[in-house]
């Protein structure tokens, strides 16, 4: 198994100091990433990190959904 995926399968779990290590590591890979992608369709930088914020925010309300 690979670590994205274990992380994911923890963020999807019960313990919260598990479950932040592994958001922040999802977060810490795919930010910028996100960013990149976003900004280059938004064109402006502030929009762009408000959106990759929103994005993770959205992952994290969500992480029982997520599929490994």
């Amino acid at each position: 198994m690979n670590s994205d995926k274990y992380a994911v399968m923890v963020i999807k779990g019960d313990n919260k100091l598990d479950i932040d290590e592994a958001f922040q590591y999802l977060y810490n890979k795919y930010s910028k990433l996100v960013l990149f992608l976003i900004l280059n369709m938004v064109n402006d930088k502030r929009d762009a990190e408000e959106l990759t914020n929103d994005v993770f925010i959205k992952i994290f309300n969500n992480r029982k959904n997520l599929c490994e």
